[in-house]
């Protein structure tokens, strides 16, 4: 359970750093 809790907190950084590469990109487009 420990070992599962770490993976979902992983995964939910991973998306949350590539949204905020991609708003970055957006901006950097605009």
């Amino acid at each position: 359970m420990s070992k599962f809790g770490e993976h979902l907190s992983f995964t939910a950084q991973a998306s949350y750093a590539h949204s905020l590469k991609e708003a970055n990109d957006v901006l950097k487009i605009v």
